[in-house]
């Protein structure tokens, strides 16, 4: 019995508990009515509600109003209830006792827009019918007793009263109920705010796209624009679901409120992914989210396009969830790039937390945990406002940075620029004079000296070459050009210096070209060379045996236009699979010994790999070590079929250029003396006629007076630039070809040359062969070469005259300087003596004044350079007194510069006085029939001065004058005399050839 007893324990205590339970649910059948009582205007009704769901949709009120469907009614258990997707119809009621003691009219409202079909109930009154009242997105905006994009239904509650309502929802969207009742003033003041927000909330949208709109056309900066389009697409969802946008089209108005809103909804999310990926720019700071970023934005693109085709619950799953994977992917890349101190960053980390605290109080506003409230309810608009306005401050903000990055870019470019001068500039006298100097050499063991120096001074060039090709790809500062060319005349340009090494070294060498490869192609010939070039000449530097060979193919043609394949093989020391994925970073090799051994930069294979990008193409290796390597590059050209259609401006032929170019009279201006020495010898070795200036002014009298085929000149000098000097040339109509001469190889310089009114460009330092193709180029089609050299009437070797050492100069450091040339040194002194001679009087008229230590400093370096070094260190300390502001210690320096300078124009006018200016007596002069004696004798006596550099040589002019006096050759005396001024003594000694070639015998 007993253990009977202790079995039926666990039984009535499970039976009492199922009677309780039983009871609690028989007392929770009916939600508590709503009791309107005095002094409140505002009831939250979710907990007031009972549903009933009505699967075949047929019940009417009628029948749920009757006593055995109102059995089934099951109170709500949430604050805001949330039915999901429903496939039914739901009906809800309430019930209403007024217990005030007067009538008041009260409204309830429902708080979500997407309500398509909801209609209100409330019983007549006068006998068992029901008034029935409509609402929901389905009805037109205008349409709706009272205008609102929410449901909203008037009630009347007479005193003393209750009423049961009933409410009837059909949905294909999601069925929400934060439902409120309201009174009459409650209501009204509500509404006029809610609309008073809402009109705020799209005048701030549009006003916010409007700016940015408006910033993007002034910067171009694309992540404005996209932010224009996530703006307007943000601004039609709300149109859409509010019911806005309705009323302009609404014959589609089911259509728009049923679907339309998905449509805006990934045009948003598409939109806000785009604008993520721009203004983070994850390309290149997040790589592995980027491509999230791109696959969440075709996933986006495909839902738009499935709109017309998949179930409204299908669209809003769909959209529902990319929208949370979207806050999840802007959350984690902005976070990552916060730690990484993106300033941009930390702006849209801060936007979208501030959507997604509003979001998560939505959430628990539906599962019931906290109560609805109008501020959470209008929170996701107002987090819409603050990510406008704070991803508007972040664009402010990345602006800003972006001009700070484009000032340092341009500090960059200004920077690359001068040193590009400022090293071009001694390298063109290194290479010209060492070119120079191989002429003249006189024994093989200085010959291999000099061909020393002008290979590395070529190796210099070219390292600096890379650094700035590197420097202007990275600042996108680089361009390909597109121009006619022939692709076996760029191969032959860039495999010829490659083979001569090859076949020193012993090395096969071989280029194929399969014969289906067009050769008239279009594009960027010079930067294929620069890869050819640099892949070949790898080859055969790491490869000692065996051979190299290039070989070119067409990989895939397409109208007008033709991918093709270089494979440059080699036998060579070859590349580890572990090194060969970083090969084409710069400043990368093999490994460290590669550059102990073979030398280089490791510059070449980073600058190709972006060149083939800029053609169209990419590079690639493949290489074992000990077994060789095979690096392959693709570029896409265009093809042209009528070679007659466009001149092939590319790889003139050098070789006859200078025959070509004998008799061109060029007008020279380059401020530097060894740089305008170097290129006058070179262009006078090609039988040009230079007349050669220091400046602009110079240059401006020298065209004024005298007809000129071409003009060279340099872009920096003093006083007057060469774009100025181009300018004024071409105001002053002149149409002669004018080509920059250059340090600066930069891509700006080159289009600031052409915008100035040049024809041409040729940097510094260049070659011979390029300088003559490029005035070969420009030459006149009618050029008549000069007469035929006469040999020197005095019968005197230049270089024979002796220079003694003269007061104030070491003439041993001078002749140094000027690569040992006597004449050469003796026109520099003249030069000197002309320039200078004014120096002392200049300094004290312009002691206290700022361009006194420039006039000091340029003494210093012009007599340092001639040896006079007592003058060049009291000129230095004159120049370091007058930076500093030391007047009183430059007024002690001033004696002895003063002598000094006198003992140097002393030295220099001595040394004129030393040499004869007539010619040997046991020469008697040809008769003449005009002045024969004087005439004669004073062409000797000029060429001899023209021939020892004197600077008494325009001294002549007047008794030449006299001489010639009705001659012919009296109209050739005005040019001699300005080329004599202008200390161009070898353009002076061929005037004086024509001018005795005029003479009768």
């Amino acid at each position: 019995m007993a253990g009977r007893d202790i079995v039926a324990v666990p039984g009535i205590l499970l039976l009492i508990s199922a009677l309780l339970a039983l009871s609690a649910s028989r007392v929770a059948v009916a939600a508590p009515p709503t009791i309107l009582k005095q002094g409140r205007d505002a009831y939250l009704m979710g907990l007031h509600l009972d549903f009933l769901e009505d699967p075949s949709g047929r019940l009417t009120v009628g029948d749920v109003a009757s006593l055995p469907h109102e059995a089934r009614f099951t109170p709500a258990r949430n604050p805001a209830p949330n039915l999901g997707y429903p496939d039914s119809v739901y009906w809800a009621r309430f019930h209403l006792v007024n217990l005030d003691h007067q009538s008041a009219n009260w409204y309830v409202k429902i708080r979500f827009y997407f309500i398509n079909d909801v209609r209100l109930y409330v019983p007549t009154g006068d006998g068992p019918g029901f008034s029935e009242y409509r609402s929901g997105n389905l009805i037109p905006l205008d349409r709706r007793d009272i205008v609102s994009p929410y449901p909203v239904f008037k009630l009347s509650a007479p005193p003393g009263t209750e009423q049961t309502i009933y409410l009837r929802f059909r949905n294909k969207n999601p069925l929400f109920l934060p439902m409120a009742l309201l009174s009459e003033d409650a209501f009204f003041h509500r509404h006029m705010m809610e609309y008073g927000f809402r009109g705020a909330f799209y005048a701030i949208l549009l006003f916010m796209i409007a700016y940015n709109m408006s910033v993007f056309f002034m910067l171009r900066e694309k992540s404005h624009g996209w932010f224009v389009i996530f703006l307007a697409s943000l601004t039609l969802t709300h149109g859409i679901s509010e019911g806005f946008c309705q009323l302009a089209v609404p014959s589609f108005h089911d259509w728009l409120t049923l679907k339309g809103v998905f449509v805006a909804f990934g045009l948003q999310r598409a939109a806000s992914l785009t604008f993520a990926a721009s203004f983070l720019e994850t390309r290149a700071r997040t790589p592995r989210w980027h491509r999230v970023i791109v696959c969440l934005t075709a996933a986006n693109v495909v839902v738009i396009l499935s709109v017309p085709f998949l179930p409204i619950k299908a669209l809003g799953i769909a959209s529902f969830g990319l929208s949370q994977v979207n806050f999840l992917v802007f959350i984690c890349i902005s976070g990552l790039l916060c730690i990484e101190r993106h300033r941009p960053a930390f702006y849209y980390l801060l936007a979208w937390l501030s959507t997604m605290a509003n979001v998560a109080m939505m959430f628990l506003v539906r599962v019931g945990w906290i109560e609805s409230r109008a501020w959470i309810e209008n929170g996701y608009p107002l987090s819409v406002v603050l990510i406008a306005f704070l991803i508007s401050l972040a664009l402010v903000d990345r602006v800003n940075i972006l001009k700070k990055e484009e000032d340092a870019n341009q500090a960059k470019n200004i920077f690359l620029a001068n040193m590009s001068h400022d090293i071009r500039t001694p390298m063109n006298a290194v290479i010209g004079l060492s070119r120079l100097a191989l002429k003249k050499a006189a024994t093989p063991e200085l010959k291999r000296y000099l061909s020393h120096i002008h290979d590395s001074a070529h190796s210099l060039l070219g390292l600096l070459d890379d650094i700035l090709d590197l420097a202007r790809i990275e600042s996108g500062k680089l361009r390909t050009e597109t121009v006619a060319f022939d692709l076996d005349q760029v191969l032959k340009s860039a495999v010829d210096p490659v083979r001569i090494i090859a076949v020193e070294k012993g090395l096969n060498f071989c280029v194929n070209v399969a014969p289906e490869t067009p050769r008239l192609l279009e594009g960027d010939p010079l930067r294929l060379r620069q890869v050819l070039f640099n892949l070949a000449g790898n080859a055969v530097k790491f490869t000692e045996t065996g051979e190299v060979g290039i070989w070119v193919d067409p990989v895939e043609t397409m109208q007008n236009q033709v991918r093709l394949r270089f494979n440059v093989r080699d036998t060579g020391i070859g590349i580890g699979a572990e090194r060969q994925a970083e090969l084409f970073a710069p400043f990368v090799q093999a490994d460290s010994s590669t550059t102990r051994r073979y030398g280089g930069s490791g510059l070449g294979l980073s600058i190709c790999n972006q060149l083939a990008a800029m053609m169209g193409g990419d590079i690639s290796v493949e290489s074992r070590p000990g077994r060789g390597s095979v690096f392959t590059f693709t570029a896409v050209f265009g093809t042209r079929a009528d070679p007659a259609g466009t001149p092939l401006p590319f790889s003139p032929d050098p070789d006859d250029a200078p025959e070509q170019l004998r008799g061109m009279r060029v007008l020279l201006v380059e401020d530097n003396d060894i740089n305008r020495m170097i290129a006058e010898e070179t262009l006078t070795d090609a039988g040009c006629r230079v007349e050669s200036v220091p400046d602009g002014p110079s240059a401006l009298a020298a065209i004024g007076r005298t007809g000129f085929d071409l003009a060279l000149m340099d872009i920096q000098m003093p006083e007057m630039d060469g774009y100025e000097l181009a300018a004024r040339m071409r105001d002053a109509g002149a149409d002669l070809p004018i080509i920059a001469l250059t340090a600066r190889a930069m891509e700006d310089e080159r289009r600031k040359c052409r915008d100035a009114g040049m024809n041409d460009h040729i940097g510094k330092p260049f070659d011979p062969e390029q300088l003559f193709a490029i005035l070969k180029k420009w030459a006149p089609p009618d050029l008549q070469p000069p007469p035929a050299e006469q040999a020197d009437p005095a019968g005197r070797d230049v270089d024979s005259f002796p220079l003694s050492a003269l007061h104030g100069i070491d003439t041993a450091r001078g002749l140094k300087h000027a690569d040992n040339n006597p004449r050469l040194y003796r026109r520099l002194l003249n030069r000197f003596h002309s320039d200078h001679a004014d120096d002392l009087r200049i300094l004290r008229d312009r002691f206290y004044k700022k361009d006194a230590a420039r006039i000091a400093h340029t003494l210093k370096s012009v007599s340092g350079n001639l040896g006079a070094t007592a003058l060049a260190e009291s000129a230095g300390k004159l120049e370091a007194a007058l930076d500093q502001g030391r007047f009183a210690d430059a007024e002690a320096i001033m004696p002895s510069l003063e002598t000094a300078l006198e003992s140097v124009l002393g030295g220099i006018e001595a040394l004129e006085t030393s040499q004869p200016d007539t010619a040997p007596e046991d020469q008697p002069p040809p008769p003449s029939p005009i002045h024969p004696e004087a005439g004669r004798r004073t062409l000797d006596a000029l060429a001899n001065a023209l021939n020892t550099g004197s600077i008494r040589a325009a001294s002549h002019i007047p008794s030449l004058k006299q001489a010639l006096a009705g001659s012919p050759a009296a109209a050739l005396i005005d040019e001699l005399d300005a080329h004599i001024r202008n200390f161009d003594f070898d353009a002076a000694e061929k005037i004086l050839d024509e001018i005795r070639a005029m003479m009768p015998d």
